[in-house]
């Protein structure tokens, strides 16, 4: 009888640490899908940087040539940071609402005993 319940706790164990694998390849698969979306957010800043520095150091000043297309320019890509900044954050509460719910979904590992996915490692 023994025998029979530890051979159904070792397949609930080997089912769970299945899933918590799914789970874990999932979330990399949503983390790789979201990259190209916080690069082109790093590219913007940077490029929202060096735009704005001859404004703001001195180097161009108002009534010199190419001034007004460096504000209209400015202008234009503070929006787009903005509106990558809010997809970016949307993309990641999504992701992290996501992940929380995929593991209350798996629950506590069969047998109580820790095993090779560190489920709490990855909760924080």
């Amino acid at each position: 009888m023994t025998q029979e319940l530890a051979a159904d706790q070792r397949e609930q164990t080997v089912a769970w640490d299945r899933q918590c694998k799914k789970l874990a390849y999932r979330c990399w698969f949503f983390a790789v899908l979201g990259f190209p979306l916080q690069l082109a957010l790093g590219g913007a800043v940077v490029w929202l940087k060096e735009l704005v520095m001859p404004l703001v150091t001195g180097h161009l000043v108002f009534g010199e040539v190419g001034y007004l297309e460096y504000q209209e320019g400015k202008d234009v890509l503070l929006v787009a940071v903005a509106i990558l900044l809010v997809l970016n954050a949307a993309f990641l509460g999504f992701l992290h609402v996501w992940y929380k719910k995929g593991i209350r979904a798996l629950g506590p590992r069969p047998g109580g005993l820790p095993g090779k996915w560190k489920r709490w490692a990855f909760s924080l």
